[in-house]
């Protein structure tokens, strides 16, 4: 049982720190693309 929570709790951790990560990624990647004159995809 305390396993289950404990892989539970790492599986949400890193979902997150994906997602946040991800999220940033796209933000900075859209900056470089307008900064050269091109228009960023969805």
């Amino acid at each position: 049982m305390e396993y289950g929570l404990i892989a539970a709790l790492i599986a949400v951790v890193i979902i997150s720190a994906v997602t946040a990560l991800g999220s940033t990624i796209k933000t900075k990647f859209n900056d470089v693309v307008t900064g050269m004159g091109g228009t960023a995809g969805a």
